[in-house]
Parts: C-alpha cells; structure tokens; sequence
C-alpha cells in the first residue's frame, strides 16, 4: 500500500512525475472528483498536474480502466472539462449519447452532467479543467456553454496542446508572477478551438469510430503513429548529449511505458535505436578521421560529444554494443511498422586502426 499523503493531487500545486498503482491510484482519480473501477488486474498511472481551485491542466497515462464522474454542478457551478486523446481509444458515454475519443480528437463536457470514461486499453490524454467563464470571444463575452466530441481537424488545437505539454515540460509554478498571465493565454488559446470546430452529434463520432476500428478510414486522416513520432524526433535530437529516452517521452507527451509499448513490433526499442543512430554518426565520423590519418583522444573526444555521447569510453562501448551499422535506423523502423524491422548486414563499426589508438577519456 502506498503512502498518498503527499501525493493526491491538491489544490494550487503541481504535482509532476507521478507514478501510482492499486489503491494509490484510484485515491488519486478520487480526489480529482473521479470514481475508477480498474479494467485490468491492477490500476496504474503516470501523471503531470497543474492545478489551483477552479484551474487544472494535466497529462495521464493509465492502465484500462473506467472512470464515473463524482461532481455537481452545484458544487462547481460554470466549470467544464475537456480531455483531449494522445494515445489509445475511449468511450465517453454522457446525457449526449456515446461517443469514441480517438487520439487527436477532445472531448468537452460540463460539470455536473453525468460522464462515463471506459478505456479497455492502456491510454494517454491531456485534460483541461476551468469555469466556463474565463472563456472569451472576440468582444470580450463568454460564448455559449458547447459540449460533445470535436474531430482532429482545427486550425488551433495542435497550438494548445503544444502550450499544455510546454508548461507541464517546464518550470512552470502556480506561485510564479507569469501565471495568472499563462492561464489567460491557455483560456484564449481554447476558446480559438472552440470558435473553429462545431462538435460531431454522438452518433456519428461513433461511426467514424467504428469504421477507424474496421480500416476504412482514408491514410491522410490517421494520426502519425507513436513509433514514426519518436522515430523522427530521436533522429532530430540523437546529438543531444543530454536527450534520454525521459526526455523523449516528456517531449511527446506518452508515459515511458506508452513508448516501449510502440516499440513492440519492432526489433528495437528507444533506448537501442538512439544508441544505434549515435552510433551511426560516430562511425562515419571516424571514418573520416581513419582516412586523414588524425585519430587523437582530442578529436575522439570531440566525435563522441557530437554524436550524443557523454564521453569516448561511452562511444566506443556503443560502437562495441552495435556491432553491423544500421544505415539509418529511422527509415528502417517506419518502412516496418508493420512488422520486425530488419536492416542488412554492413560491416563492422570498429577497424583495427581505430581501436587500438581510441584511448578513452
């Protein structure tokens, strides 16, 4: 049994990094206004929170569960919550009829109308939660109350769930002097995915629904898969001595688990691709230098801090650990989505030359 004491998540605070499971996690959702039933043998959640009294912007990923609303309006007259998919599907099931969150698409209901979450998948999501009224149009009024599932196609909801993952990426306070300015900017930025987007009636959110599950949704309206997202943005930050597979969950806003998991299908993992593609760099680099004749611990040094890694001993255990160079490890994971990915034989990343004068650091 955890200790959750410290870690509900309270009022005027940010709780980031929060790791829970069993008792402890169902708590959490409790003191969120939410009754959960786990779907699977044991509830787990990882989160980030920001969170004041009528104010709240987080990101969870969790194991299957249902979620029931346990709120009234009269208890928080004027508020809303929206929840926006990243990850895995659910069924909102509402007053409004069922509808099926898909990732890209949010969902907005009022608070005290009765809402069911059913995830019989793991899930990730953002969610927002704020009073109705800080919301305002272009002549400063608070537009009308709307409610239901909005699609993936607006001009401005990559912008506001580009500023939640941001702030809860950052430092971000609810003590510090830019807040309250923060929070203003996040109320005008959703009132602009209000005001571009009508949302879908119930029944045909679901069929759109039920013909993605069945493959005849058209390729140019699918999301980018999870695997191709971090594909790509490994390839982007592999020379970043500091990026981490941490670092690349934060930055695409998916639990650590979430990401291992779409990895599943392939033969390589986060962690292993970023090691290969640093790897890759580090070897054409050396190649250059075998052929200039300029091997030295200063240039060896140098490699290692360009290709993303720490320190030369830490570069050649890469090259050790990659024994055939994958000639582009971001081509070969998307091109196999489908299935293990494969990558032909190349010969070995290390030549005697290089070995015996690679002295590490």
């Amino acid at each position: 049994m955890h200790d959750t004491s410290s870690l509900v998540p309270a009022a005027n605070a940010v709780n980031r990094e929060v790791v829970l499971d069993g008792d402890a996690a169902i708590k959490w959702f409790s003191a969120l206004g939410w009754i959960a039933e786990p779907l699977s043998p044991r509830l787990q959640i990882v989160a980030d929170l920001i969170r004041t009294d009528t104010f709240a912007i987080g990101r969870i990923w969790h194991t299957p569960v249902q979620l029931t609303s346990a709120f009234s309006d009269q208890a928080h007259g004027g508020m809303f919550h929206a929840v926006y998919g990243i990850e895995g599907t659910q069924m909102m099931r509402s007053k409004g009829g069922l509808a099926e969150l898909s990732p890209g698409q949010m969902y907005v209901q009022l608070f005290g109308d009765a809402l069911v979450i059913t995830a019989r998948e793991p899930v990730a999501v953002l969610f927002f939660v704020s009073q109705w009224g800080q919301l305002r149009d272009r002549d400063g009024q608070a537009p009308s109350p709307r409610a239901g599932l909005f699609g993936a196609s607006n001009a401005y909801r990559e912008v506001f769930t580009t500023a939640i993952h941001s702030a809860l990426n950052s430092l971000t306070t609810v003590e510090g002097t830019g807040f309250s300015r923060f929070r203003t900017g996040i109320h005008d930025i959703f009132a602009s995915v209000l005001a571009d987007d009508a949302p879908m009636r119930p029944e045909r959110a679901l069929r759109l629904g039920m013909s993605r599950s069945r493959g005849h949704e058209v390729e140019t309206s699918r999301p980018t898969s999870l695997l191709r997202r971090a594909s790509q943005h490994i390839e982007a930050h592999a020379s970043e001595v500091s990026f981490d597979v941490s670092k690349l969950s934060r930055e695409l806003g998916v639990s650590p688990a979430s990401l291992y998991r779409a990895y599943e299908n392939s033969n390589l993992t986060p962690a292993s691709q970023l090691r290969r593609i640093r790897a890759r760099r580090a070897r054409l680099a050396l190649d250059e230098l075998e052929v200039s004749g300029d091997v030295d611990t200063v240039n060896l040094k140098r490699i290692a801090r360009a290709s993303g890694f720490g320190s030369v001993s830490t570069m050649r255990r890469a090259l050790e650990r990659v024994p055939e160079l994958v000639v582009d490890s971001s081509v070969e994971v998307v091109r196999n989505e489908a299935g293990p990915a494969s990558s032909p034989p190349i010969p070995p990343l290390t030549s005697g030359r290089v070995s015996q004068r690679a002295t590490p650091d």
